[in-house]
């Protein structure tokens, strides 16, 4: 879920490439993979607004963290301009 939302995303489509990553989220927790679940939670706090992007945030920065890694990664497509 969270490369088909990279693609969505590249392809201009928002709100689908949200819907898939909120998924991937989902599906990563449930799977016990906190490494994907922060990318998707990674790319949700560059394009939700508000609360919501803060809340990604925290949640990719918390998860990280728990696998010792200090740094988000950088493999994030720039919000456009």
């Amino acid at each position: 879920h969270v490369q088909s939302g990279y693609c969505a995303c590249a392809e201009g489509r928002l709100p689908s490439a949200i819907k898939r990553w909120r998924k991937g989220a989902e599906s990563a927790a449930q799977l016990n993979m906190p490494y994907d679940e922060a990318l998707a939670m990674l790319a949700l706090s560059q394009y939700e607004t508000g609360s919501a992007a803060t809340v990604a945030r925290a949640r990719a920065l918390a998860l990280l963290e728990g696998m010792g890694l200090s740094e988000p990664p950088s493999l994030l497509p720039r919000p456009p301009a």
